[in-house]
């Protein structure tokens, strides 16, 4: 990437006066760093939410996608919240709710309900942020402060994004391969959680890499109270802290050292470093239990439990069944999507398996990749029957995939940076007049 951005340059230089040229290859220069990756994100994101608008007439709310079976139609329009009449809405709904106030067991508006209140409020973070910047839950508010979180987060991600590129060795520019997964433009259209929980588990990734502990505690911890499944990067790294100090125990242990001294530097793998990792994976853990006691105190079930066998089941019958189902209830133009999405996904999937086998990553990035893939085979029908809902309930497994391949040969990196750019563009133009 590096090399291609230089032969840019060059180009420009050659075609263009040494004034005008210089002043684009500042231009350029600045682009090939976080601060640029944010800013692209921003104008592409910012963009699609502009066109959104425009379908919607202007009114914020409709990204809310409310429905009048859960939010009664004189409630939403009481607090200027669009309804679609004679329909079931979809997720952001539950967390409009929950923004407007966060801590009742009854929503705030007249006679609106949720379907899975346990399973809804154990996202807890997205709605509770949105709600604070919110002033409280206002509702005049609270649709602009959930698109305003969403936006920042995954302007975060790309920003993220291309600090990890460079610890990796590569262009910052390659951050832009997170920042456009096409998933998160699907949660930006729809007011979900995913945009969120990602920017802090990548932002927990990031600090692990600096082994910067407390940071990585904290925003895992944080991820997990934003969607419980970033809890598999959680439990990788506590594998990974507990596999590399029994290694190390072993590895005294057959040298004659005293096992009870720490290492005098307190870090790397080694030594006392792997207590830290394991501790920094440990605590979000503790945090999502806690939560999940609160839930049941609160709601009178654990939201792990709540939503039943609706989401995960035995591995593959999802799938086959979803196959089956898209045939049944989508047109030929949507099953084209479908059919696109899945083989995007098996790509990189794909891509990432041979890069672990063939470099033999061990590390705990490799070991949550693991966790998402074995997560991604047991969807069930539920999930794969709509291509909004695999792309997120995948999010995780195709950011991680996009991280991993950062290490991959040249080539294979273009292949997959393209791929996610071509797909986005062509979910930001199925989804942006979406009603």
């Amino acid at each position: 990437m590096a090399q291609q951005v230089g032969r840019i340059e060059r180009g420009v230089a050659s075609l263009a006066g040494p004034t005008a040229a210089g002043a684009l290859l500042k231009r350029l220069r600045r682009l090939n760093s976080p601060l640029g990756v944010a800013l692209l994100t921003l104008l592409a994101y910012g963009l699609f939410i502009a066109v959104r608008l425009h379908g919607f007439s202007g009114d914020l709310s409709r990204f809310v996608m409310a429905g009048d079976r859960f939010i009664p139609a004189a409630s939403a329009h009481a607090v200027g919240l669009s309804v679609q009449t004679r329909a079931y809405g979809y997720d952001g709904q539950f967390y409009y709710l929950l923004a407007l106030n966060p801590f009742s067991a009854q929503p705030a508006l007249p006679g609106a309900h949720f379907d899975l209140p346990a399973y809804r409020a154990q996202r807890i973070l997205y709605p509770l942020l949105t709600w604070l910047l919110s002033l409280g839950g206002r509702p005049a508010l609270v649709p602009l402060m959930l698109v305003a979180v969403n936006l920042a987060a995954i302007v975060a991600i790309g920003a993220i994004g291309a600090r990890l590129a460079q610890r990796l060795g590569v262009a910052p520019l390659w951050g832009l391969a997170l920042a456009f997964y096409p998933g998160l433009l699907l949660s930006l259209a729809g007011d979900l959680a995913e945009p969120l929980a990602l920017a802090c588990a990548l932002g927990g990734v990031l600090c692990a890499r600096d082994r910067r502990w407390g940071w990585t505690a904290l925003l895992l911890s944080l991820a997990v109270l934003a969607r419980e499944t970033t809890a598999i990067f959680a439990v990788a790294l506590l594998m990974a802290g507990a596999v590399t100090g029994a290694t190390t125990y072993i590895r005294r242990r057959r040298d004659g050292r005293d096992l009870l001294l720490p290492s005098p530097s307190g870090g790397g793998a080694g030594g006392g470093g792997w207590r830290s990792a394991a501790l920094a994976g440990l605590t979000p853990l503790l945090v999502a239990l806690g939560w999940q006691a609160v839930l049941l105190w609160h709601w009178g079930k654990l939201g792990l439990l709540a939503a039943g066998g609706n989401n995960l089941g035995l591995p593959l019958v999802g799938l086959f069944e979803g196959f089956v189902a898209w045939h049944i209830l989508w047109p030929p133009l949507l099953q084209a999507m479908h059919y696109l999405d899945v083989l995007y996904l098996l790509a990189l999937a794909e891509m990432t398996r041979r890069v672990i086998v063939r470099e033999r990553r061990g590390g705990f990035l490799a070991l949550a990749w693991l966790g998402y893939a074995a997560m991604a085979l047991c969807l069930t029908v539920f999930v794969w029957d709509y291509y909004w809902n695999f792309l997120r309930g995948a999010i995780e497994l195709g950011l991680l995939s996009l991280l991993l391949l950062f290490t991959a040969s040249p080539r294979t990196r273009r292949f997959a940076l393209v791929a996610t750019l071509a797909l986005w563009l062509v979910t930001f133009i199925a989804s942006a007049p979406l009603l």
